[in-house]
């Protein structure tokens, strides 16, 4: 579906509304970097996540036998994505 939009300055705005969204979503530009999550299936509840956590066990923690990252205390170092060698933490 192709939109015809004639004024200059009205196509120049959205070009550049379109641009900060994608910027957002992907987090480039805007220094922002998206904190890693758990995907429970693949995840063995073995703990070498928490273990290599810098906050001490207060961003990734194990609950009922699997990982819970709890996102306000992220700092999104991605040392627990790293560590994970069932590919859970992504």
């Amino acid at each position: 579906m192709k939109i015809k939009i004639k004024n200059k300055s009205m196509k120049k705005r959205i070009f550049i509304t379109f641009s900060i969204i994608c910027m957002l979503i992907v987090g480039i530009g805007i220094g922002a970097k998206l904190k890693p999550h758990v995907y429970p299936p693949e995840c063995v509840g073995c703990g070498d996540c928490v273990r290599v956590c810098p906050k001490k066990g207060k961003a990734i923690s194990v609950i009922r036998g699997k990982a819970v990252i709890n996102t306000e205390e992220c700092i999104a170092c991605d040392k627990c994505v790293d560590i994970c060698s069932y590919g859970a933490v992504r």
